[in-house]
Formats: structure tokens, sequence, C-alpha cells
């Protein structure tokens, strides 16, 4: 594991130089956050206390922490393997005594660490100190960054499946954009769940992108879970990580076999 280690440490390292990145990254999350807050201040502001279940405080926690979180779990894994696929230096991976999967996650992991500490802690702070919102305290704080942590594995399972399908086209532009759009879509992160129409509602229980957004900002803002559904929740973020990584294992071994490489 030290291998990998020192991938996170070394990544970590290099990024820091581009600085500007962090500053811009914060002010774009400021700004849709403050688009956030006055859409659904107009929204709300028919005197309406709750709707669908949530109030202005709790969509506007919900959403502006969906932004955060989007930031910080974008790590580019998918457009990284297809420029290594076009360049050719995938092959490197293959002939070194390392596990790719493990390799690009350990890499991703230097990046949401350094946004972690850059990007979104500056960002909910100000959250906190502008905004003031209200939000219950107890097992939910402790709970939820536990189904965070899970909820990257979940979404670098789902960036690394759409990557190795760039062993097929090389170009992994469109595959991409169509999963972030429908990650954010129905993982609640755009518009909360509980506004989406029950049809709807019963396709996303089964789907895993509700459990990327949806579980942790939930338990971080719903005064109305028990224990018994924090460890539902922890089961079902635990199911969806093994099965992805399950489906993987087993598209890895396929995918490695047809690749083309060209580059190099």
């Amino acid at each position: 594991m030290k291998k990998y280690f020192t991938v996170t440490q070394k990544v970590f390292l290099t990024i820091t130089v581009f600085r500007f990145n962090f500053i811009f990254s914060i002010v774009s999350n400021l700004v849709y956050i403050t688009v956030i807050y006055f859409l659904w201040s107009s929204i709300y502001g028919s005197g309406a206390r709750s709707l669908n279940g949530m109030t202005f405080n709790q969509v506007f926690v919900y959403l502006s922490l969906a932004s955060t979180i989007f930031s910080l779990f974008t790590t580019f894994v998918e457009w990284g393997m297809s420029r290594e696929v076009i360049e050719g230096s995938i092959v490197m991976h293959f002939i070194k005594p390392i596990d790719l999967m493990m390799y690009k996650l350990f890499e991703c992991l230097g990046y949401v660490l350094l946004k972690l500490v850059t990007i979104t802690m500056p960002t909910v702070l100000v959250i906190l100190l502008v905004f003031k919102p209200d939000m219950p305290i107890g097992l939910n704080i402790l709970i939820f960054p536990v189904s965070l942590i899970l909820s990257y594995f979940i979404m670098f399972n789902i960036d690394f499946l759409v990557g190795l399908l760039c062993f097929y086209n090389e170009s992994t532009w469109g595959m991409s954009s169509a999963k972030d759009s429908i990650v954010m879509l129905l993982s609640g992160a755009v518009i909360p769940i509980s506004f989406f129409p029950d049809t709807l509602k019963t396709i996303v229980n089964f789907l895993p992108f509700q459990a990327v957004y949806n579980i942790p900002l939930e338990t971080l803002i719903s005064n109305k879970l028990g224990t018994g559904d924090y460890i539902k929740n922890f089961l079902l973020q635990l199911f969806w990580i093994l099965l992805l990584f399950a489906i993987n294992r087993l598209f890895y071994r396929k995918a490695v076999k047809v690749i083309t490489v060209n580059g190099g």
C-alpha cells in the first residue's frame, strides 16, 4: 500500500502549484450557492413553511452542500484515462507491478484531499458564516463524514467504469458529459429527491446515484432519521460500493484485452 500512498502524496504536492484554480473554484461555488439561495427564496416566498417535507433552510443547505460535494468529487479520472489511452502512456500501468484501479483511486485521493482543504472547507465556512443555516446537532454530525467517504468510493467506481469505456473508443467526452448530467439529476444534487414525482422516486431508489448525494445530505439535514435509518443507509452505500467494484473488476479484465494504443 505504501506505493499507492506515495502516489497520493505526489499528486497532492503537484497540484498545489495551481493556486488560482482553487480561488476561482471557491468563487464559482459561492456564485452558484448565491443563485440557489435567491432562486429557492423566490419559490418559498409565497409563505409556504414546508414544501414536499422540506423547509427552505433544509433545501438551501442540501443544494449548497451538494454543489460543494460535486466540486470535491470531480477528479476527472475518466478524462485522465482517456488521455493516457490516446497518448499511449496507459501501457506504463500495465508493465508496472501496480493495480490500475488502485492507482487511480489513490491518485484521485490526492485531488480530493487537497480540494477538501482548499475549496470545500472554506466554502462550507462561508456558508455557515454568511447564510447561517440551521442544522440539527446530534448523531447526524458524526455519521455525515462516514457517509460522505462512502459516497466518494461510489462516485469513484462510477467514474472508473466510464473511464474503462474509453478502452473501446478512446474518447470519453460524450460519455463523461452524459454521466455527469445523469448523476447530478438522479442523485438529487440539482433538485432534492423529495421534489421528484413518485414514479421517479421509485426508480432512483434502485440506482446508485442517490447514494452519492442524497443519503449523506439527508443524513446531515434531516431530524427524522433514527439509528435504524443510519444503519440501513450505511448498508445500502456499502452494497453499491461492492457491486460497482465487482463490475469494474470484471469489466477491466475484458476491456484490457481490446484496448488499442496508437500513441506512445
